[in-house]
């Protein structure tokens, strides 16, 4: 069964109450440093090296936290989230602002002789299940984010991405849904935070530079 998590839009903290400190092993990346395994506007990585697979797993295996209540059953992706602009997210460390909601329709820029269906069509979009080992989160910090070996202690979802291995006659740009998800927080202990995922791909007749 695929599993993720409910879509929330604030941001989480550490569910133990641990006194919380930096530690290189469980930091993906520096902070406003963007990991290797990410393209330029990549918000995950299903592959990462080093990724602390055992010592996730420990923490799973000891069953100190209800993983059924933070866990919900998304076989069909996003239900309908805000969804954002990746400019619009880009926010430094330490702001905690979320970003204004965008309409989940095309902009008054995209083609007019075209319906909604036929502007979808145009813009080529590549959709999978992803499971993330790594996301940047809505502060701009990257993560590791929880995958045990267990479908149920598993975060997996659809995503909808811009497929640019196709030419396209109009701009096609990517949105993103804030979606919370389970990470290894700096002291090896685990928390919720709100990540940016892929969630549609949207016309544009007017080009707007890539991010």
């Amino acid at each position: 069964m695929w599993r993720s998590l409910v879509i929330v839009c604030f941001l989480g903290a550490s569910v133990t109450g641990a006194p919380l400190f930096r530690d290189e092993t469980f930091t993906p990346s520096p902070p406003g440093v963007r990991p290797p395994c990410a393209a330029k506007t990549a918000t995950f990585c299903e592959k990462v090296d080093k990724y602390p697979a055992k010592t996730i797993q420990k923490l799973l295996e000891t069953k100190a936290y209800d993983f059924d209540d933070w866990f919900i059953d998304e076989r069909d992706g996003l239900e309908e989230p805000p969804e954002f602009l990746h400019e619009d997210f880009l926010v430094l460390p330490g702001n905690k602002s979320l970003p204004g909601r965008k309409t989940r329709s095309v902009t008054d820029k995209s083609s007019p002789n075209l319906s909604m269906s036929e502007l979808a069509k145009k813009c080529p979009i590549l959709s999978k299940a992803a499971l993330p080992k790594m996301a940047a989160s809505s502060s701009g910090e990257w993560k590791f984010i929880v995958q045990g070996e267990l479908s149920e202690t598993s975060q997996k979802f659809k995503v909808h991405l811009c497929d640019k291995s196709e030419e396209c006659s109009i701009y096609c740009m990517q949105f993103y849904s804030p979606v919370s998800m389970v990470f290894l927080s700096h002291n090896g202990t685990v928390a919720k935070d709100t990540f940016w995922m892929p969630s549609s791909c949207r016309c544009h007749t007017e080009f707007i530079s890539d991010f």
